[in-house]
Parts: structure tokens; C-alpha cells; sequence
């Protein structure tokens, strides 16, 4: 009790003096939903392996790179978050984060995007309630503490539960609001520190891994702070040291607890914007090792240097952060940036912009609104900044106070353009008509006199100022009105312009001048007309016109700088170009290359060979030495901003800048120093609209040879001025420059194994720690595949043989065609003419017998007829022409017309209308009609028929005929010793048909025949 009261006496005692950080100085960026959150309400940020940022909103989890936002969301069927309201998020071992969402707990791989879910079981009633986490903490042993709103988990890395400590009741859920655990703090010894619901009043519990139970706080007596719930802690938190800072309730003020000395100092909060912020919404985190910060009730963060040596020398400092919002969660990055989770949105605070001092002009702000800052003009030791029509300020040193000189109630003379020393109190400004000379003891400003009848100088308005080694004044006449050249020694005045035929000037007038290591005067118009050299050594001007399509294509050229090294530098429309002195060549430089604007407007170099350099986009810098450019996108607020001027002020070592309405300084050494090397990842790959696993070896089909590639190397300054580069395979010895393309589609590869590499470029030059790879292939197409060619050749050389063999049997066909021509021949017209000759002779040897001889010429006839015949029916047989059955049925009609009609047989021939497109072989042709033929002979010659029907018709696949008729008949039993009807049998066998004959005595008879036609 002694020791409590000890304690409690020197919380409320020893109250060190707050100082600032300054850290609310910086403006941050707004990160909205419109810039691609799922929802404006942040409540949870942390940072993973590989430096994407997460963040757990009110509906869906969003991954950020520095570019764009990959938002994730609970799906009902695929495998998916839990839910879409996230409370928490905690960084594992593996690529793995813990999400815990109102209605589950999740482990999401970052790399495979898969998801393991934990619902935990439970009644109907309970469910939701036992199920709706609301923080995740991860202990020195690496278990998983879960708090639901009624429940305590401890789990495992795979989410198995080990222990399970239940607080809330069926009726106190009913308390809208309530939560068993409000905080969870895992201690550097092991222990973890809870703040949990008992009673309904909060108490501190502890656990430590030797006996694995969770006790209140004030039974731990050997505990340094195990007093805790007496003196009405709201949240702590703890360092890796042990040291511990706390926030009381309602108690505006920060304590600390040095865990060396067991001391407790504390610090009030003067600067808070009321009283009572500390409130039951607060709390308390250590943001890093040296920056800690506790949530407000009113709104904002209060932030302070949470380094303990820091502390005890010169006690606290502290500053409100975003006073206006509810903040409700911190993270500081791995590259310096500070982001804010408030209620309406994200903050992010870049660190990197404390290097950049911007000054304040209030009565530029307050009394000249619309009226832009011009040039800077660095003279005896004092700042100048031109404007205009706000006359001109100037300073000692930019943390002062900064002055104006002005010409009251006149606006052109308020239009300054440049500041030169003319004494060391004494100032020349080239105004919009003249040059005035300003003192700065007497504060008096009067028109400079020049020599003879200069006063046309008056007229003009003195655009440029520069002072060469030869101690000229060079002066630049706007309107047209051409160059002045002052020599300060003997006060001689000359005047160039395009008018004046003996001092010709090429263009209207100059813009900006600088000089080489020769004494050669190099001057630039916004004319557009090009570059122009005045040679000490003659006096004379030449001038470079550019030339389309060459480097040196556009001549408007807005400043110059001589780096005395041979080379010129011009900061021109379309890019920088830098020039050969001695050989005249060019090269350009441009938004390709690495600036971020092709408008430039002002050059300087510092004292490392570093040309720095004003565009229309923002400040770059360029380094001469290894021709790489630096751009400074999203390093500080504003910093795409047009940066009208910029200068170097050696003494100082401060590169100055402004843009339309700032002045700006920074330490070039400071500011380019290298950054970490980015780890560059493949993202997401897909093929025809399917997601696949970037982390495995991807097989593409042969007929989906497409695949696009996402990539992204983290960069959370300036992510959009990442550049990329790739390789596929050894396609290219060089690597292809993607630019600021994050995804690439190859589409129609030819088959085979590929490797895609692609590496990130920082805008300040720094490469990617790592290539990442890729691995795909793409299978051959079965066309192309050795199986389906060696296929190909045997199905070729297969048909090639089997037209050969077609071949060989049409040849065979044919010759088998005119053996039985000549068959024929022989048979029937050897024999008939061997007839006729038999009978000749007969006829011959019997002259003496007419009747006889007459007998015998009328066989002869009857042979020759016959003959005629045969040869008829061989050539009929073998014209392709009469392949038709309309052919053969139209022979078969005049064939039984010869011999019916003769002998007084009447016939009638019916023929089936389909067969009349039909066509058949010639072979079976010549069958068919000789079997018709022998038919139609047997009736003629032995059936002593009076009437005949012949019948053809078809059933598609066969030909029928039947011929019938009412002769005397036969006994087709009784064996017959002609051949006539055998060959009929064995023509229509020859073709896998039939033959039938049905006869009887007295009744005729029937003969059918059946051959297929298909």
C-alpha cells in the first residue's frame, strides 16, 4: 500500500514541460473512397513481408502498393473472407495476415490468395455475438489472442483453439456496445496484458506462459505496475526494453515507466484542444521506436518522441495530429511514412517531406491573392523573390521574416522579373519597364539613368539580368526590344536587336543567358527560334535554328545552364537538351528518360554535379555524372506543382524552389539519399479471364496461348513514378522498358517453356533487390506434335498406296475389260465368221443346187445379222453413257420389241420411275441385259408363249426383275443339257444375286432375278 501510494503520488506530481515535434507542420494526402477504398471508415493498418500495406475497413479488406487499391471481399461462393466489416488485422510468418471480421476470424495468404476460416461453434443466440471479433494481438511464442465480444481465444497458427476464457452472459449482450476484452497488450518478457470486462467495470488480468492461466493483475505482486486498476489506467503500451507509457482516464496527461529504475514520470497535455480528452475511446500505441501516439476523444492524435534518453533530457514533445477527425488507428511504414485511420478516411503523413522547409509569406498571401511568385535571385547573402505585380520580397534567411519592396498604386512596376547587386547595399530589379535601383538603408527606389539616349530602355521590361567575367551587363528587352549590353567599367551602352542592321540579334529578344568556360555568351527566346552564341572574339551572334525530328526539335528555350565542362544545357518545351560546344551535336532528354514533365522552366546545378531542374510536373534532379534523373512526385505536399525557378546557394548548400504561391528550400545531400531497394512481386496472372497461381508453374493449353502478368514493386512515396523493365526468355539481350505499366499481355506464343523477369526502378534511380519470375509453358499444338506428323506421313503415304493400288486395279479393270472384249470378239464374232465361211463354202460346192446353195446364203445372212449384233452389244456394253437404267431399260424395250412384235407376242414392260436415276457398273450392266436377253430368247424359241409381262422395279438397295409368261412351260426338276439358263445362274451370281425359276407344264413360266445395286 506504501509502495501504491508512492507511486500514485509521483504520477500526479512530476509533470515535465512539453515540447513539439513539429510533425503537424507536414500536410498530409487524403486517401478517400474515391481514390479506391472500400469504405472510408479505417479501423485497422498494418504492413506485410513484402511492404504492401493492408487495410480493414467497414466493408472489405484493401491491399495498397502506392498506386492503386486490390480490394477484397466476403463472397457467399467462392472461398472468401468471412465478412466485409473488419476490426483488426495482424501481420504472420508465411505471407500470412489474420483478419478478424464481426462474423469470423480469417487467415488470408497474401501470396496464393487463399483464405482459412474460423467460425467458432456455438448456440443460434450466441453465435454472432461469439463470432464478432474486434482485435487480434500475436505474444512473444508466437499464439494467436483473439477477442470476440463475449469470448477470449487463444489459437495456434493453423487457428486451432488451445484455451477459451468466456466473459459476457446471455444478458449482458443485451448492453449495446459492451465488449469482454478492451485491450490486448503482449508483453517483451512473454506475458500478455489484458484489459477485460468484470463485474462490469474494466480490470487488468495478465498471463504468463509458466503456469498458462490468466490472472487479475493485482494477485501478480512481483509485477512492477500490478497496481494498475487502482490508479484508473485507460491503456498502455510497451517498448521493446519493457519501458511502459499509459494514459489515465480523463486525465489530459502522458506517463512513463522506466522499467531500468522503476520510475514513473508523466507529462500534461497543454496544447489539447479541451479538457477530458483522454476518454473510454482512447488509446494508446507505439507507433516506432521513437514516435508513440494515443487517440483523442474530440478528434485527432496526440503524438510525442517516444525514445526514453530523448525523454530524459529534455522531456516530452508532443503534438495533435488531424485535430478534426476521429482517428482511430496509427501506422508508421517501413519507408518513413506516418498513416492515419480516422472515420472518414486515410491519412498519410510522408516524413520525407520534413526535409523541405516551406516558407511563409503572410502578407504575399493576405495582400496579393492571384498574383504568382516569379524568379529567385541570390544577392550579398540575402534571398530575393520576384512576383508578378506583387513587387518583390526578400530575406536574410528563410526562417526569418521575409519583406517586401514595392511600388505603391503602380502595377507595372510591381511586375518584377530579376534582382543584381550594385553595391553592397545597393540593388538593381528589372521591372516591367525599366530597371530600379533599390537601397536598402534608405528603402528608396529610382530609375536607373543610362548613358546617351538610352531612355528606350525605360520602355521595355528588363526580362533578364546577367552579369559575364568581363564585369557587362547583359539586359534582356521584352517586346521585341532586343539585348543591352552595359559595361559597367566605362558605363559604355549597346543595343542589339533584330532591327538594327549593324548590331543584328537573331532573335527578338533573349530570356536567358549564360556563359562558357571561353567567355561565349549563350542566350534563349520563347520565340521558338532557337539557341543563340555570342562570340567574344568577333562579336558576332549565331544562332542554332532546331530541326524536325532531330533532338533539337523545339526552340523555345526557357533557360540555360553552361556546366563549363563543354556542354550547354537547355531546359526547352519538349525536354532537356544538352549540347556540344565544340561539335554542335544534341541530345534530348524527356518524360521517357525519367522527367516528369517535358516543360521546362528553370536549370541550376549544385556543387555535386547534380543539374537540378524546374518543370511543368515538379521538381527533378539529374545526375550529370550517370545521366539518371531523380523525380520527387509524392515526396512532400504539392510536389507535382509547376516549379517556376529554382537556384543553388553554394554558401548555404540549399537548392531554393518555387512554385506559383511557395518558396521552398531543402539540403540537396539530405534529400538524395539513396532509398531501400524495393522488392518487386508478380501479383496476379490470368488467361482468358481465369485467375491463376503466380507462385506455381502455369501450363497454358495449346488453343489459350494468352496471358497477361500484373506485377508491383511497393513503393508508398512515390509509386506512380516506379519504372519497370522485363525480359521473356533470352528473347531480347537487353531488358524492355515498360515505363509505368504494371501489367503486360503476351499473346499468340508458340509453344514452349517461358521465363518472364521483371525488376522495378525507383524514381531516384534505386533498382529492386530481386527479379521477380514467372514460369509458364505452353503446350504444342496436336498438329504440331511428333505423334500427329509421323500420323500425318503414314495416313499420306497410306492414301499415296491406296490411290496407287486404285490405280493398279483400274488398269487391271481395264485390261481385265479388253480381255473379255477381246473374249468376245473371238467367241462370238470368231465363231460366226467361222460359220459364214463354212457356209460359203458350202454354197459354193453346191452352185448346181440353187435351192440348196439358197439355203445356205440365207444362213449366212442370218450369221452376219447375229454378228451385227454381238459387235452392238459389246459396244453398248462399254459406252459410260448408257450407265443409266432410263439406257438399259430403253434397250430392253427395243430388244423385246425385235422379237415379240415378229412373232406375234404380245408384251407389256413395266419399269419402276425410280430406277430412272439410277446408274449402274458396266460388267453388271452388260449381266443384267444379257441375262434380259437369253431370258426374252427362251420364250421366243421354246415357250410357244402368246403373251410376256416383264416387271423392274427397286427397293433402293436392289434391282428386280420378273419376267412371266403363259407358254407350255417346263420341268425345272428334269436336268437340261442347254447352257442358256446355267449362264444366266452364274452371271447373276457373279454379283451376289438370284436367280429363281418357277415353271409349270401347260402354265407358263416365272423367272425372277434380284442383284444389288448399292
Amino acid at each position: 500500500m506504501y509502495r501504491q501510494l508512492i507511486l500514485f503520488l509521483l504520477l500526479n506530481s512530476l509533470l515535465l514541460p512539453v515540447r513539439s515535434q513539429k510533425l503537424d507542420n507536414i500536410k498530409p494526402a487524403y486517401i478517400s473512397v474515391k481514390d479506391g477504398l472500400p469504405d472510408a471508415t479505417i479501423n485497422s493498418i498494418c504492413q506485410d513481408d513484402d511492404g504492401f500495406l493492408w487495410i480493414g475497413t467497414n466493408n472489405g479488406l484493401s491491399r495498397y502498393d502506392g498506386v492503386e487499391f486490390k480490394n477484397f471481399y466476403h463472397s457467399k461462393t467462392n472461398p472468401s473472407l468471412p465478412g466485409n466489416d473488419i476490426k483488426s488485422l495482424q501481420k504472420l510468418p508465411g505471407h500470412r495476415l489474420l483478419v478478424a471480421t464481426t462474423t469470423g476470424l480469417c487467415l488470408f495468404n497474401t501470396r496464393a490468395n487463399t483464405f482459412t476460416n474460423l467460425l467458432v461453434p456455438a448456440s443460434a443466440k450466441m453465435f454472432p455475438f461469439e463470432n464478432n471479433f474486434t482485435m487480434v494481438k500475436i505474444d512473444k511464442g508466437n499464439n494467436i489472442w483473439a477477442a470476440s465480444q463475449t469470448c477470449l481465444y487463444k489459437l495456434d497458427q493453423h487457428l486451432r483453439v488451445l484455451q477459451v476464457t468466456r466473459g459476457l452472459s446471455e444478458q449482458e449482450i443485451g448492453v449495446a456496445g459492451v465488449l469482454f476484452v478492451e485491450s490486448i497488450v503482449p508483453l517483451p518478457d512473454g506475458n500478455v496484458l489484458f484489459r477485460l470486462l468484470h463485474a462490469k467495470r474494466p480490470q487488468y488480468y495478465i498471463y504468463t506462459p509458466a503456469d498458462g492461466k490468466i490472472i487479475p493483475l493485482n494477485q501478480k505482486k512481483d509485477f512492477p505496475l500490478a497496481m494498475l486498476d487502482n490508479l484508473n489506467v485507460r491503456d498502455i503500451a510497451f517498448d521493446y526494453q519493457g519501458n511502459a507509457w499509459f494514459v489515465k482516464h480523463l486525465v489530459d496527461s502522458v506517463f512513463f515507466f522506466n522499467s531500468g529504475s522503476g520510475r514513473i514520470s508523466g507529462a500534461s497535455f497543454n496544447h489539447m484542444p479541451g479538457k477530458g480528452q483522454i476518454y473510454f475511446n482512447s488509446h494508446i500505441s507505439l507507433i516506432n521506436n521513437r514516435l508513440a501516439g494515443c487517440t483523442l476523444s474530440d478528434g485527432g492524435l496526440v503524438n510525442w518522441n517516444s525514445d526514453p534518453s530523448a525523454f530524459a533530457r529534455q522531456g516530452l514533445s508532443s503534438n495533435v495530429l488531424l485535430p478534426d477527425a476521429h482517428v482511430i488507428c496509427a501506422l508508421y511504414d517501413n519507408e518513413n511514412n506516418l498513416w492515419i485511420g480516422t472515420l472518414n478516411g486515410l491519412y498519410k503523413f510522408s516524413l520525407i517531406a520534413k526535409a523541405v522547409t516551406t516558407s511563409v509569406l503572410p502578407e504575399y498571401t493576405a495582400d496579393h491573392r492571384g498574383i504568382d511568385l516569379a524568379g529567385i535571385f541570390m544577392v550579398n547573402k540575402k534571398i530575393f523573390l520576384s512576383t508578378t505585380g506583387g513587387g518583390v520580397f526578400y530575406t536574410k534567411q528563410i526562417d526569418e521574416p521575409w519583406r517586401s519592396i514595392s511600388w505603391k498604386n503602380n502595377s507595372e512596376l510591381n511586375i518584377t522579373w530579376n534582382v543584381r547587386a550594385a553595391g553592397r547595399d545597393t540593388y538593381w530589379i528589372g521591372t516591367q519597364k525599366g530597371v530600379y535601383e533599390w537601397k536598402e538603408d534608405t528603402r528608396q527606389l529610382k530609375l536607373v539613368n543610362w548613358p546617351g539616349n538610352a531612355k528606350l530602355i525605360e520602355s521595355y521590361p528588363i526580362v533578364t539580368q546577367f552579369t559575364d567575367k568581363e564585369n557587362t551587363l547583359w539586359m534582356g528587352l521584352g517586346f521585341g526590344g532586343g539585348l543591352a549590353a552595359y559595361n559597367l567599367k566605362d558605363h559604355n551602352l549597346k543595343i542589339y536587336s533584330k532591327t538594327n542592321n549593324e548590331n543584328n540579334l537573331p532573335i527578338r529578344f533573349p530570356v536567358t543567358i549564360a556563359e562558357d568556360e571561353y567567355g561565349d555568351l549563350w542566350m534563349g527566346g520563347v520565340e521558338g527560334r532557337g539557341l543563340v552564341k555570342w562570340e567574344r572574339k568577333t562579336g558576332r551572334f549565331t544562332i542554332f535554328p532546331p530541326l524536325y525530328n532531330t533532338d533539337f526539335d523545339n526552340g523555345v528555350i526557357n533557360s540555360l545552364y553552361a556546366d563549363h565542362k563543354g556542354k550547354v544545357w537547355l531546359g526547352t518545351n519538349s525536354g532537356l537538351v544538352k549540347f556540344d560546344i565544340l561539335t554542335h551535336s544534341v541530345q534530348k532528354y524527356d518524360m521517357p528518360g525519367g522527367l516528369s514533365s517535358n516543360t521546362i522552366y528553370s536549370l541550376t546545378a549544385d556543387n555535386n554535379y547534380h543539374l537540378w531542374i524546374g518543370t511543368k510536373n515538379g521538381l527533378n534532379c539529374m545526375d550529370l555524372r550517370k545521366a539518371r534523373f531523380f523525380s520527387f512526385s509524392g515526396y512532400f505536399q504539392l510536389s507535382d506543382e509547376p516549379v517556376i525557378n529554382v537556384k543553388f546557394d553554394s554558401a548555404a548548400n540549399k537548392i531554393y524552389f518555387n512554385t506559383r504561391h511557395t518558396f521552398n528550400s531543402l539540403n540537396p545531400d539530405e534529400w538524395l539519399q539513396p532509398r531501400g531497394s524495393p522488392k518487386i512481386l508478380i501479383t496476379a496472372v490470368t488467361s482468358s479471364g481465369d485467375n491463376l497461381n503466380p507462385a506455381t508453374t502455369i501450363n497454358l493449353p495449346a488453343n489459350d496461348n494468352n496471358i497477361s502478368i500484373a506485377y508491383s514493386a511497393v513503393n508508398l512515396v512515390d509509386g506512380p513514378q516506379n519504372k519497370y523493365f522485363y525480359r521473356l526468355n533470352e528473347l531480347s539481350k537487353n531488358w524492355i522498358a515498360a515505363g509505368s505499366t504494371r501489367q503486360i499481355t503476351f499473346s499468340n506464343l508458340l509453344s514452349g517453356k517461358y521465363t518472364f523477369r521483371v525488376r522495378a526502378q525507383l524514381s531516384d534511380g534505386t533498382m529492386s533487390r530481386n527479379e521477380a519470375t514467372l514460369l509458364f509453358s505452353v503446350d504444342t499444338p496436336y498438329y504440331k506434335s511428333w505423334i500427329f506428323i509421323i500420323s500425318v506421313v503414314m495416313l499420306v503415304a497410306g492414301v499415296i498406296y491406296l490411290l496407287y493400288l486404285n490405280r493398279i486395279r483400274q488398269l487391271m479393270h481395264l485390261q481385265s475389260i479388253r480381255n473379255s472384249i477381246a473374249t468376245d470378239l473371238h467367241d462370238d464374232i470368231g465363231s460366226t465368221l467361222s460359220n459364214i465361211n463354212i457356209l460359203t463354202e458350202l454354197s459354193r460346192a453346191n452352185l448346181n443346187e440353187p435351192d440348196k446353195a439358197k439355203s445356205f446364203l440365207k444362213r449366212i445372212t442370218e450369221e452376219v445379222n447375229t454378228s451385227n449384233q454381238s459387235l452392238d452389244d459389246i459396244v453398248w456394253s462399254i459406252n459410260s453413257l448408257n450407265d443409266s437404267f432410263d439406257e438399259i431399260t430403253a434397250r430392253m424395250r427395243r430388244y423385246a420389241a425385235e422379237i415379240f412384235e415378229g412373232a406375234n407376242i404380245a408384251y407389256h414392260v413395266h419399269v419402276d420411275e425410280k430406277l430412272s436415276q439410277r446408274k449402274l457398273h458396266m460388267e453388271k450392266r452388260k449381266d443384267i441385259y444379257l441375262v434380259f436377253k437369253e431370258a426374252v430368247n427362251n420364250i421366243y424359241k421354246h415357250a410357244e408363249a402368246s403373251s410376256v409381262e416383264i416387271n423392274m422395279k427397286t427397293d433402293q438397295h436392289f434391282f428386280q426383275m420378273i419376267i412371266s409368261d403363259n407358254g407350255r412351260g417346263f420341268d425345272t426338276a428334269k436336268p437340261s443339257v442347254r447352257n442358256g439358263l446355267k449362264n444366266m445362274k452364274t452371271r447373276v451370281a457373279k454379283w451376289r444375286g438370284s436367280l429363281t425359276v418357277l415353271s409349270v407344264a401347260n402354265k407358263g413360266t416365272v423367272v425372277t432375278i434380284i442383284v444389288p445395286i448399292t
